[in-house]
């Protein structure tokens, strides 16, 4: 039996009606709700006034984070690191789950990517969850051909590095025509046994050797 409007219209969606949605602010508001009566059976009816108080719950700001970490295969690791004034929170879903006050240490044991999340809480209040992403890359492949190279005293051979993109350094050097590259020319005056060393775009290293044979004339 009665008209309401709503105020202050803060945040309000509508301001008249029996239902409003409203968001909640950054600060307590209170919203004064006035029923007039619309003459439906206006001898028992008086006019309504209903004050309500929406109050949001504090809310912690996130910790301060590193994301993405990213590490290579077989690389060793740290403990993840967050920062902040409050009491720090790891948890492995982005949902649910019980919070752990030791920050996980990531395994790099297989290539992949893998995410935490951490809280900060202060004054009993939770922060929401901030993802920390963990990239695992592989190691670059190493492929040298020929892969078993001979040669003549006095003679050379060519070999050359292929696999995964990436920069190649090979040692030693002394008997090499360059010390970078994909493709080197080598000259030594015994049987030698080179690495190549391949740097990938993530600086993810991996090495491969060859023996090359020299034989007497």
């Amino acid at each position: 039996y009665y008209n309401w409007t709503w105020t202050p219209p803060d945040f309000l969606d509508v301001t008249t009606g029996t239902h409003v949605n409203a968001t909640v602010s950054p600060g307590p508001v209170t919203y004064t709700v006035t029923g007039i009566t619309n003459g439906s059976i206006s001898t028992l009816c008086s006019n309504r006034t209903i004050s309500i108080t929406i109050s949001p719950f504090a809310v912690s700001p996130p910790p301060a984070v590193t994301s993405p970490v990213d590490y290579c295969l077989n690389q060793t690791t740290h403990a993840l690191t967050a920062s902040g004034p409050g009491i720090i929170r790891w948890y492995n879903t982005a949902t649910g789950g019980t919070g752990s006050l030791t920050p996980p240490t990531p395994s790099t044991s297989t290539s992949g990517i893998k995410t935490w999340y951490v809280t900060q809480e202060l004054n009993n209040t939770e922060s929401m969850r901030v993802p920390v992403v963990v990239n695992v890359a592989p190691l670059p492949v190493v492929i040298i051909t020929p892969a078993v190279p001979a040669i003549c005293f006095g003679d050379s051979s060519i070999m050359t590095a292929t696999g995964t993109p990436a920069l190649y350094n090979w040692s030693p050097a002394t008997a090499l025509s360059s010390a970078t590259g994909n493709t080197v020319i080598a000259f030594p005056n015994s049987t030698t046994i080179f690495t190549v060393t391949a740097t990938d775009n993530k600086n993810c290293k991996n090495t491969g050797t060859v023996s090359l044979q020299v034989n007497p004339i």
